[in-house]
């Protein structure tokens, strides 16, 4: 299982699956930017330098949102049918 968020964002990161977004504002744009990409099955999202708010301020969104990033997020493998990753899910709840 990966230890943390900041981990987790990483490894999306480095596989490709999670994309930047800069200066979007918060009340309209990263609500409208995080259901397309949801509605698209596309990747996570990490806003950063978000308009009114501290440079350190950032949010992260979709990070669960297919079936993929979900396994990965729960420590298994992200290549796992669903009937492999419920066999699995049940065999740690189990032990």
């Amino acid at each position: 299982m990966i230890p943390d968020l900041r981990q987790f964002l990483d490894r999306l990161d480095a596989l490709g699956d999670l994309r930047r977004v800069s200066h979007a504002e918060l009340k309209y744009e990263i609500g409208a930017i995080s259901e397309l990409a949801f509605e698209k099955s596309g990747p996570a999202l990490l806003f950063d330098r978000i308009e009114g708010y501290p440079a350190n301020f950032r949010i992260a969104v979709n990070v669960c949102s297919t079936q993929r990033r979900s396994l990965m997020g729960v420590g298994m493998e992200p290549n796992w049918s669903e009937l492999e990753a419920m066999t699995n899910w049940r065999a740690r709840w189990d032990a």
